[in-house]
């Protein structure tokens, strides 16, 4: 089951580990406690001592950046991918297992926090996921997820029609695509000029003044690169992220909402970002 779930991730992690000793993950892991309305010292605090899972780990960075800022604790990593949790075992992160984030092999009520980051999307059925995960919070737990949210007209028929080959694409063949849309979105931003646009509401275009790669990015075509870092591996592994995985769902606010109603969790902090939502939550 998710048998191509598992070799695009497998083949992810392996491929780019991104966390390895030149590539810390302190600034990646702030900018998630960040977007989910922390401090990074006030989570430090509230972390400490409690019992956490990583849902779907990739090869574990996160598992590892929450364990060291929950030293009287513990934290547990699952992903359906056995390479990529073989890949972080390789690195010496502890507690990574090999298991379905919707068939977890904990009891119920087990976690003071479920941390499922830029994961529940690619499962068959995010809601039953989410439904599953808040079942193995204790009452009163806490719960962060991060979701993609629905693009604009134009990019998501770009995105679905260019995914219906993607995803039927072997991983060496969807990493030369990848690689290409890397190379099409550093192009784009190299061109020093900025455009501005007016309301387009059929289309989703909200007015204003973008660089002509975030334009593109925003509201025509998914061709990732990392304007901030220029990071050419992270560029590569975020296009990559989007254009194999089998599933790939996204979802309005209001469906977002309605599926932690009906997951029977209190949303705390909600965040609407470029590409998708961050939401914390309590049990």
């Amino acid at each position: 089951m998710q048998n191509q779930t598992k070799r695009t991730f497998g083949f992810k992690w392996d491929r780019f580990p991104i966390m390895g000793e030149d590539r810390p993950a302190l600034a990646r892991g702030e900018h998630r406690i960040e977007r989910n309305g922390w401090e990074p010292e006030e989570f430090e605090t509230w972390i400490d001592g409690k019992r956490v899972l990583d849902a779907g780990c990739g090869m574990g960075w996160y598992t590892e950046y929450l364990s060291k800022r929950n030293p009287n604790g513990v934290v547990y990593g699952v992903d359906i991918a056995p390479d990529a949790v073989a890949k972080g075992t390789e690195l010496g992160i502890d507690n990574l297992l090999v298991g379905n984030i919707m068939r977890l092999p904990f009891p119920d009520d087990t976690f003071d926090y479920v941390a499922c980051e830029e994961v529940i999307h690619h499962t068959p059925d995010p809601p039953q996921t989410l439904s599953h995960l808040a079942s193995k919070l204790k009452s009163g737990g806490t719960l962060t997820l991060y979701v993609y949210k629905e693009k604009p007209l134009v990019r998501e028929t770009a995105d679905e029609t260019i995914r219906a080959r993607t995803t039927e694409m072997s991983v060496e063949e969807c990493l030369a695509f990848s690689e290409q849309m890397t190379e099409l979105g550093r192009a784009l931003n190299d061109v020093d000029e900025q455009v501005t646009v007016p309301d387009v509401p059929l289309l989703g275009i909200e007015g204003g003044t973008y660089s002509i790669h975030e334009f593109v990015y925003r509201y025509f075509l998914k061709c990732y690169f990392d304007w901030e870092t220029e990071d050419e591996d992270v560029s590569v592994a975020t296009n990559f992220d989007w254009y194999h995985p089998e599933y790939a769902f996204r979802y309005t606010e209001s469906e977002v909402r309605e599926m932690f109603d009906d997951a029977e969790l209190h949303i705390e902090h909600f965040s609407e970002l470029m590409s998708g939502f961050s939401v914390r939550a309590v049990k």
